[in-house]
């Protein structure tokens, strides 16, 4: 360097620090299914995150290794970890492997978990002897939903969903709604876990309005016959459905589906005329045909022999289905003594096709 014409030598100092670092990684190892391993890594002084789905585990049991990985790993070891609920206490887990209890409160649909680990390195010379903390945020999760879905004679669609545990009632269909009193249905898992393998166990239905359990088909679709009561109010419909994971993990839904009737007239002709005479010894058939007319559209609804009870001189008489199946009951008589026989003969529909202020007529 030159200065004034003079030259000078300036010297520089330079300072180098040197630091060792380890090759010390950890992989958080758990099972899901009980057989299947995942494994999740994480860098030193770092954290990690990740999902457990409750399907993914038998009864929330975890099984879990904390395996170290690098270069370094066989220098170090793992000196202890805890597991943290939100909100709750730290647990002391066994390491390197073990197995703990993830569990959901109630009412809740997740809970997260920390996992802290601490990591001790130790040189073979046993120098350079330090801590390494590791941290997993692990996010436990159950959220399973059932969505049952029906379409109504107008063409629009309704969706009942419904929670793990849960009941849900749904909007009341009228009568006239469905063809046939016949419900199609199409039942979808949703949620977190809707993909974890969930499989429907059972699918049963009772009916107040016949006070029958029926037992349906464990698919995802299906048809049921709905049914309202005898004393002319809304039916209750309820679906039950249970579902299991591949990890044992089981689920129930309760759905509860009102049917009601409609406003209208029953019509009831029967093959006789009152004041008609029977002889002795005769065997006669009377025939009985009933339907329901609806208010709006005249829509008319043929009434089988579980909707329409006959009585004969106040007893109720067997009904049979007509073969044609077009609603015609054919009643088989003898009568031992001479009367009229439509006199002496009450007919009346039942309420389940006969709600309040609905006009019967008879022909």
């Amino acid at each position: 360097m030159e200065s004034g014409g003079k030259k000078r030598d300036v010297p520089f100092i330079f300072v180098l620090r040197w630091q060792q670092t380890q090759d010390v990684g950890l992989e958080l190892v758990w099972m899901k299914n009980s057989t299947d391993p995942q494994s999740i890594p994480c860098a030193a002084n770092a954290q990690a995150s990740a999902e457990i789905r409750r399907t993914d585990l038998k009864l929330g049991q975890l099984n879990y290794q904390l395996k170290l990985t690098g270069a370094d790993a066989e220098q170090a070891r793992v000196s202890s970890a805890s597991l943290t609920p939100e909100g709750g206490a730290a647990q002391t887990l066994a390491v390197p492997d073990g197995s703990t209890t993830l569990q959901i409160p109630g009412g809740a649909t997740a809970i997260r978990y920390t996992l802290a680990v601490q990591v001790r390195y130790q040189k073979p010379d046993g120098s350079l002897k330090y801590l390494r903390a590791f941290t997993y945020a692990l996010r436990y999760s159950g959220d399973v939903n059932l969505e049952l879905q029906y379409t109504l004679t107008d063409g629009t669609s309704q969706t009942v969903r419904c929670a793990n545990g849960q009941t849900r009632t749904a909007q009341a269909i009228k009568r006239d709604q469905l063809e046939n009193d016949t419900l199609p249905y199409i039942l979808t898992f949703t949620g977190g876990d809707a993909d974890s393998d969930v499989q429907i166990s059972s699918v049963s239905l009772f009916r107040s309005g016949d006070s029958r359990n029926l037992t349906l088909p464990a698919e995802a679709s299906g048809s049921v016959e709905l049914a309202v009561n005898r004393d002319g109010r809304t039916g209750e419909n309820t679906f039950t459905i249970t579902a299991q994971a591949a990890s044992g993990e089981q689920y129930k839904f309760t759905v509860n589906i009102p049917y009601t009737p409609v406003g209208g007239e029953v019509q009831i002709k029967t093959n006789l005329t009152d004041g008609e005479k029977v002889m002795n010894g005769t065997k006669i058939m009377l025939t009985v045909e009933a339907w329901h007319e609806a208010e709006a559209g005249g829509t008319r609804t043929a009434m089988t022999a579980s909707d329409t009870v006959v009585t004969l001189d106040g007893k109720t008489v067997q009904c049979d289905r007509g073969a044609s199946g077009d609603g015609i009951l054919n009643i088989p008589l003898f009568r031992k003594t001479r009367r009229r026989a439509m006199k002496t003969r009450t007919f009346c529909a039942s309420s389940a096709m006969t709600p309040t202020g609905t006009t019967v007529k008879r022909s």
